[in-house]
């Protein structure tokens, strides 16, 4: 029962890790929009400067491009990432699901087995009470004994007057007749 406790407190302290570390992912997302902006601006600021300079030199225009390519790599780089992100909460919540559902299976079992255990117990105590007054009927009968034997008392003719046909009453002869063959 106590491998039992251990493992539900196992499985409660890694739903609150589960939790703990959700959260922190949680955090870390929501500081992603902040970047997703700063990268819009950089991104809008990069096409001005692209449409302002048009007429400067073909290898500004091409860091300019180089620039925007980093850019989409780097907003496709957060998608996947969000991506990532979005499978990993699902997995997690999943996972939590699944620890859930042993917790409550645990906690049904050790309900199961704390019933068990009651009815041990009462039937133990039922079991001692009636062991106790076996105990007391068992002395009873033995001061009984004693006490006629050291009378000089025959207990099986004492037996037999109380019960002049036996303990179990007078025999029943079977009647023996024919039996008829069928």
């Amino acid at each position: 029962m106590s491998s039992r406790n251990e493992e539900v407190l196992k499985l409660k302290n890694k739903i609150i890790e589960c939790q703990e570390e959700t959260l922190r992912l949680l955090q870390e997302k929501q500081g992603w929009p902040a970047k997703s902006n700063l990268m819009e601006q950089t991104k809008e600021r990069a096409v001005a400067d692209l449409t302002r300079q048009s007429t400067e030199t073909s290898e500004f225009e091409k860091e300019l491009i180089d620039l925007y390519k980093a850019l989409k790599r780097k907003e496709k780089s957060e998608t996947n990432l969000k991506d990532i992100f979005d499978a990993m909460q699902a997995s997690h919540e999943k996972y939590r699901k699944a620890m859930e559902k042993e917790l409550i299976e645990g906690e049904c079992t050790l309900d199961t087995v704390d019933k068990r255990l009651s009815v041990m117990l009462e039937n133990r105590v039922e079991m001692e009470k009636r062991l106790e007054n076996l105990n007391v009927f068992y002395e009873a009968v033995y001061s009984t004994l004693k006490s006629k034997k050291s009378n000089g008392v025959s207990l099986v003719k004492e037996a037999q007057l109380d019960h002049p046909d036996g303990q179990n009453g007078p025999k029943m002869r079977k009647k023996r007749g024919s039996k008829k063959s069928q």
